[in-house]
């Protein structure tokens, strides 16, 4: 999945929850240090194979496990609020359209938390997500 489909799915109900920046970035290095918060950064972390490929005569195909991580950058304090925030606009459908991200019928689960980088003033925390896609391969 794209980076930019993810950020595009959540960034409208982000925005207006509060946050000042919602956006990509594909390392800790590639996040420059913010001062308005609270911010959420969306990056690629890991794909795993589910199953065995199929293979027909016609076509390829495999089911994945697609993870990745959102580091919200926010004052200690707040964290829990930003990160139900977050949690609301991936583990939600789309009501009109029954997709829980762009082109996905597959639910988006969380799956870890894990603190990124502390300062006196800030928290860089990563949720985890996961969603399953199959590839298909003419």
């Amino acid at each position: 999945m794209k980076n930019s489909e993810i950020v595009s799915h959540i960034e409208a109900p982000l925005l207006t929850a509060g946050f000042v920046h919602v956006g990509s970035a594909l390392s800790q290095n590639a996040m420059p240090r913010w001062d308005k918060v609270p911010a959420a950064f969306v990056h690629p972390l890991k794909d795993d194979a589910l199953g065995e490929n199929r293979v027909s005569s016609c076509a390829h195909s495999q089911v994945r496990m697609e993870r990745f991580g959102v580091v919200i950058v926010c004052a200690i304090d707040d964290l829990e609020d930003w990160r139900v925030e977050v949690d609301k606009a991936l583990l939600t459908p789309n009501p009109a359209t029954g997709e829980w991200l762009p082109g996905r019928k597959h639910a988006t689960n969380w799956v870890e938390g894990e603190i990124v980088d502390l300062t006196a003033t800030q928290i860089w925390w990563r949720d985890t997500y996961s969603t399953k896609t199959e590839r298909r391969f003419p």
